[in-house]
């Protein structure tokens, strides 16, 4: 399987998780809020501010899916050599990136109070009063798992960064054997940034969401809730973006593994099955990650009663 194969797969899954968050934000935010414990003395206010966060979210997506798709053919034609796998890989964090500054957009338009009196909450809101917890928590998780796998594929990489190699004595003397592409130095250094920088995006989005004017007419409850998710809506997004670039790393590296195995296998080395199951291993890790950050991706936030 090479890298046509898995950004084609990359591009069906992202562009599922899109349509789904696209089809939920719409809905969720052009009808109208329901009654609740929360009592909302504008619901014109209200509608406006869910319709003005569902366009954003809806924008976001379809910039995001736009993106990915389009980007793709290009790199194609315009970015050759081993760079161009620099490039494929690059491509969820940069999708993940276009997606934040939308909603970063949505957040610095956000509408202020009108008419002649206006009000203001007094009380102080932080990012750990609006954003998600557990989402936040896997988040960071997905990009401490990228940055693991550069350090890890980068110390066994061969040293061009870009292969893994293999050489000792086998029945047919003194044998070295190498496979590529394997997510080294080359690879994972650029792969780790775009995860961070993604990473500090949302960080930066939330801030945004936790600071923005306050919804006129309504109860403080029905206010935070709304920001909660918003937030959940960045996050979401954001994991599967970083997530997709680490299931990139664990199928490449597993590939390139199990090839180095095969090929030290046909020459006659010792312990190839050992290479064989850690490639194995590493792409059913990848299939694992990409089921789990494809399910959060899905998961609609709670929207304000």
């Amino acid at each position: 399987m090479g890298f046509a194969t898995v950004s084609l797969f990359c591009t069906v899954a992202l562009l599922g998780a899109a349509v789904i968050t696209l089809i939920s934000a719409v809905v969720r935010g052009l009808r109208p809020a329901p009654a609740g414990p929360d009592p909302v003395e504008d619901p014109q206010a209200a509608h406006g501010a869910r319709r003005h966060a569902a366009l954003g979210a809806s924008l976001a997506a379809v910039a995001a899916v736009a993106c990915f798709v389009v980007a793709l053919p290009l790199l194609v034609q315009h970015v050759g050599g081993i760079a161009r796998g620099v490039a494929w890989g690059l491509v969820p964090s940069g999708a993940g990136l276009v997606l934040v500054a939308v909603l970063a957009l949505t957040e610095v338009t956000w509408p202020a109070p009108a008419g002649a009196v206006r009000t203001a909450s007094l009380a102080r809101r932080s990012v750990r009063d609006i954003a998600p917890p557990l989402l936040r928590r896997w988040l960071w998780v997905a990009t401490a798992l990228v940055a693991l796998l550069t350090i890890g594929f980068g110390v066994s990489a061969a040293p061009s960064g870009r292969a893994v190699a293999l050489s000792g004595s086998t029945p047919r003397g003194d044998v070295g054997v190498s496979t590529g592409p394997y997510p080294g130095w080359y690879f994972g250094l650029p792969l780790l940034a775009g995860a961070l920088l993604l990473t500090a995006g949302v960080e930066l989005v939330l801030r945004l969401i936790a600071a923005r004017a306050v919804v006129p007419g309504v109860g403080a409850a029905w206010d935070a809730a709304l920001r909660r998710l918003s937030a959940h809506r960045a996050v979401r997004a954001a994991q599967f973006a970083v997530a997709l670039t680490a299931v990139g790393m664990l199928l490449f590296g597993g590939f390139a593994l199990q090839a180095l195995g095969d090929n030290w296998a046909a020459v006659g080395g010792a312990h190839a099955g050992v290479y064989l199951g850690a490639g194995s291993a590493l792409m059913l890790a990848g299939g694992a990650v990409f089921v789990a950050s494809a399910i959060v991706a899905c998961l609609p936030g709670k929207a304000p009663r």
